[in-house]
């Protein structure tokens, strides 16, 4: 497993989509929440990059988590 930095903790928050895309991890600072993941290969598309679907998730995440 990936080591996770300081402060970081796992997501406050799970379904059964966030566990098949996860681990993901929070951090709570003054300026907010950061919500975040260690990239791993089922994250990336064909050409080794991080996939667009996985990005707009964590968008999707960081702004339910700010409307909660």
């Amino acid at each position: 497993m990936s080591m996770i930095p300081p402060g970081f903790t796992p997501l406050f928050r799970s379904s059964p989509f966030l566990d098949l895309l996860g681990p993901i991890h929070n951090q709570q600072t003054d300026a907010g929440l950061v919500i975040g993941l260690r990239a791993e290969a089922k994250h990336c598309n064909a050409r080794g990059l991080v996939h667009g679907g996985v990005l707009s998730s964590l968008a999707d995440i960081a702004i339910g988590a700010c409307r909660a």
